[in-house]
């Protein structure tokens, strides 16, 4: 079994057979930050968290700061400076050496870093992550974006609406998305968080409690798809850019490998059917607002 990889991402990467790509993608992974991580991560202002809650569930949010609020202090301790987010509601689950994901996105100019690891400390002064893997993710299917400063939000304003099921303006909401956050945990419980994108209507909505994803070709690694066959739950994070609400599912998915199904969405090389166990929409959770650019040349045509 390779060090770098678990049982599940193995299994995949077989059926997938992408175990050569994936091999040597597998390089790049450290567990440590490099000197250009660190720079990077010091100048970013938008970081996705994934993560497990005590009753089993997967939840992946997102946070936003000026340059700064994530900080590298040193090569293996990742410090977020956002004490705010303490009274949101669906951070309340993070506790000590607990296993978190993170998703260090710089969408305007296409670059990722995931970064998994244990919370060393989390307080009213932020949250400490100790690392474990470290690695770049290429620019594929990533809409350019910028952040800008927006006066009319403010994290004290965050409001949030629990259901089972989504609503009419939620299947809307999903289905004009050109992009979501998946979070994930293997067996082990470690976590993982990662992007996808596509054009709109890339994610089908089956029904008000069930989605069908394409997964389209990228890094060879199923690190996602590697945690969804040891372990079903699962998270999806939906952001609207234009006011910063945004959309937490909670859920169970399974990988499907049939044929007929998959010629359904054009590009896809698999898909994940995800069943929804819990909605909650958060209100306003952001002062800092987009700009949209343009969309990823790597998008299938649907």
């Amino acid at each position: 079994m390779s060090e770098n990889f678990h049982a599940g991402e193995l299994m995949v990467q077989e059926m997938a057979e992408e175990s050569v790509l994936a091999a040597q993608n597998s390089k790049m992974i450290s567990s440590h930050l490099s000197k250009g991580a660190a720079a990077f991560l010091n100048k970013q202002m938008f970081v996705v968290v994934a993560y497990g809650d005590t009753n089993g569930k997967v939840w992946i949010s997102f946070l936003t700061g000026d340059e700064g609020f994530i900080e590298a202090s040193n090569e293996n301790t990742v410090q977020i400076h956002a004490p705010s987010y303490l009274k949101d509601v669906n951070f309340q689950s993070i506790s000590l050496n607990r296993p978190l994901g993170l998703l260090i996105m710089d969408a305007n100019r296409r670059i990722r870093l995931r970064i998994n690891g244990e919370v060393d400390s989390f307080d009213e002064n932020g949250l400490k992550l100790n690392t474990k893997q470290v690695y770049g993710n290429c620019p594929k299917y990533i809409r350019k974006r910028n952040l800008r400063e927006d006066a009319d939000k403010h994290r004290s304003l965050v409001s949030e609406h629990r259901s089972r099921i989504l609503s009419k303006e939620h299947q809307e909401w999903i289905e004009s998305a050109d992009t979501f956050y998946i979070g994930s945990l293997n067996s082990a419980y470690e976590a993982d968080a990662s992007h996808r994108g596509g054009n709109p209507g890339f994610v089908q909505v089956a029904s008000e409690s069930e989605l069908v994803i394409p997964d389209y070709f990228g890094n060879s690694m199923f690190n996602t798809l590697g945690n969804i066959v040891t372990n079903s739950a699962t998270g999806l994070l939906f952001i609207n850019y234009d006011n910063g609400h945004s959309l937490h599912l909670a859920g169970q998915a399974e990988v499907i490998w049939d044929e007929n199904e998959i010629a359904e969405f054009p590009g896809a090389s698999r898909l994940v059917r995800f069943r929804i166990d819990e909605v909650l929409q958060l209100n306003n959770g952001s002062r800092l607002g987009w700009i949209n650019g343009e969309a990823s040349p790597f998008n299938p045509t649907l």
